[in-house]
C-alpha cells in the first residue's frame, strides 16, 4: 500500500483578529497542538476592507474593481501578521507556492514536523488566472464581489494545493454552528464557499 502523502492544511486568520493583542499567542497556542504537516495561512482584510466597503456604500462603485483592490489590501493584513509572527515563512509567488505544496504530492514524501507559511492572496488568486501553473485546472472562480470573502479563497487555495482540511479562524462564537451551510446562512461565511464545498475534505470553524 502506498504511504500517505503529507497532510496539508489551510488556515485562515479572520481579519477582525488582527486588533485583538493576543491573537499571535493563540494561533501559536493552535499551532502547537497540530499534528506534523504543512500548514497554509492566509489572513483577512478586517478594518482595512471595511473601509472600502463604507466608500462603496458612498460612492456606489464597480464591483469588480473593489474586490481586486481589497484582494491587493490583503498584501497588507499578511504583512502585519508576518510581523507579529516571525517564525512562520512567507510565500509570496505562486511559484513558491508550488514548491512547497506540489513536491509531496508528487513524491508521495511525509514531513515529520509542522512546517508554517503565510501565503499572499496573490501567489494562487489574481485576475484572469484560475489555476496555480502545473497543478490541476481550478474549474471553480469566485463572483469578484462583495460576496466573495477571504473564506471562499480559503478553500480555493485548499483545492488548488489539494489540502486535507481547512480551519477558518474567527473571532466570533461558532460553537453552536453544526455545518458551513448553517454559517453561511447567519453570516459567519460567505455564501460562495458552499459552491467549493463539495472539492474540500474538512472544514472547521474555530473561534481563536
Amino acid at each position: 500500500m502506498a504511504e500517505r502523502t503529507t497532510d496539508r492544511c489551510v488556515f485562515k486568520l479572520g481579519g477582525s483578529l488582527l486588533d485583538q493583542v493576543d491573537w499571535p499567542m493563540r494561533l501559536r497556542a493552535w499551532l502547537n497542538q497540530q499534528p506534523p504537516g504543512k500548514y497554509f495561512g492566509i489572513v483577512g482584510g478586517g478594518d482595512v476592507v471595511e473601509a472600502m466597503r463604507k466608500l462603496d456604500r458612498v460612492h456606489g462603485l464597480s464591483q469588480t474593481a473593489m474586490h481586486w483592490r481589497c484582494i491587493r489590501l490583503l498584501d497588507a493584513t499578511l504583512e502585519i501578521a508576518s510581523e507579529l509572527t516571525p517564525e512562520i515563512k512567507v510565500l509570496k509567488y505562486s511559484n513558491e507556492l508550488l514548491i512547497h505544496s506540489a513536491f509531496e504530492i508528487r513524491e508521495n514524501l511525509i514531513v515529520s514536523q509542522r512546517e508554517l507559511y503565510w501565503v499572499h492572496v496573490s501567489a494562487f488568486y489574481q485576475p484572469g488566472i484560475s489555476d496555480l501553473g502545473s497543478l490541476p485546472a481550478d474549474t471553480f472562480w469566485p463572483t469578484e464581489g462583495w460576496a466573495t470573502t477571504t473564506d471562499t479563497l480559503a478553500l480555493m487555495l485548499a483545492h488548488q494545493i489539494h489540502a486535507h482540511r481547512v480551519v477558518l479562524m474567527k473571532s466570533c462564537e461558532v460553537g453552536h454552528i453544526d455545518s458551513l451551510e448553517m454559517a453561511a446562512k447567519v453570516g459567519i461565511v460567505d455564501r460562495e464557499c458552499l459552491r467549493l464545498r463539495e472539492h474540500v475534505p474538512q472544514v472547521e470553524l474555530l473561534r481563536l
